[in-house]
């Protein structure tokens, strides 16, 4: 494995655990599309019984804020929002929370709202 590159488990779910594992620490002040796809691709699974609608928004607000050539709707952008909005509350919270999966949202809803900006659905 290389060094600085995230390890995903198709074994277990996401979202509920330290996701972006191997990670650098300065991870979110790369290349903001990197991140956002890096992002998506740790969130998504292939199997789906291990999502949540917490971790599919995850994927999908990230692939729209790096720039995936979709449409949204704005009531489809808010509803993604929505959720990933309340997958960062939860994860603040120190229960169960993972500081790394809170910022992680709080960027794909930082890149997102300037999307949804440009494409005057915000």
């Amino acid at each position: 494995m290389s060094s600085n590159k995230a390890t995903i488990s198709f074994e277990n779910s996401r979202g509920f655990s330290a996701m972006g594992a191997g990670l650098p620490r300065n991870f979110l002040k790369g290349n903001p599309q990197t991140v956002l796809i890096t992002i998506a691709a740790i969130y998504g699974h292939a199997d789906p019984t291990k999502v949540t609608i917490w971790s599919m928004s995850m994927n999908l607000l990230a692939l729209y804020a790096a720039g995936a050539q979709i449409e949204l709707t704005r009531e489809q952008y808010e509803s993604l929002r929505e959720a990933v909005d309340e997958y960062a509350s939860i994860q603040s919270a120190p229960v169960h929370g993972h500081e790394c999966n809170e910022a992680y949202a709080r960027f794909v809803l930082k890149h997102a709202a300037d999307r949804a900006g440009f494409d005057q659905i915000a």
